[in-house]
C-alpha cells in the first residue's frame, strides 16, 4: 500500500480558477474517493462516536511545486439514553506536492485508539 494519495488533475483545470479548483476536490469529497484518505476527519477521543456529516473545501492555493487545501469538517453525534444530539465543525489544512498533473499527499494515518489501562 501506498503511503501517500495521488489525485490526477484534469489537464483542463491547470489554467482554472480557485472556484474550478475547489468544485473538483469537492466532488472527490462528496463521492467520498481516495482523496478521502488524505484527510484528517479524527477529533478528540471523548468525541469517538462522531459521525462525518460532511466535508467541505474552503480554499485551494496552488504553485508550481505545492498545493494548500484548506477544509472543514463539520461532525454530529447522537447520545440515545440521554436523547441527545451534538454538533460542531473544525477546520484543517492539507498540504501536498505538484508533479505535473498530479497532486500528491501523505496518507492521514489515524492515532491509535488508548485505554485508561495504559497508564499504569
Amino acid at each position: 500500500m501506498e503511503p501517500y494519495v495521488e489525485i490526477p488533475i484534469p489537464k483542463e483545470l491547470d489554467a482554472c480558477s480557485e472556484q474550478d479548483l475547489r468544485s473538483f476536490l469537492q466532488s472527490a469529497c462528496d463521492r467520498k474517493t481516495y482523496f478521502f484518505e488524505a484527510l484528517d476527519l479524527e477529533c478528540e477521543p471523548r468525541n469517538s462516536h462522531a459521525i462525518v456529516d460532511s466535508v467541505t473545501i474552503n480554499r485551494v492555493e496552488r504553485t508550481e511545486t505545492r498545493v494548500t487545501i484548506a477544509y472543514s469538517v463539520k461532525l454530529s453525534h447522537f447520545q440515545a439514553c440521554h436523547d441527545l444530539t451534538g454538533h460542531w465543525s473544525f477546520d484543517r489544512t492539507l498540504i501536498g506536492i505538484c508533479e505535473g498533473n498530479v497532486w500528491r499527499f501523505e496518507k492521514h494515518v489515524a492515532t491509535p485508539r488508548r485505554s485508561t489501562h495504559e497508564e499504569f
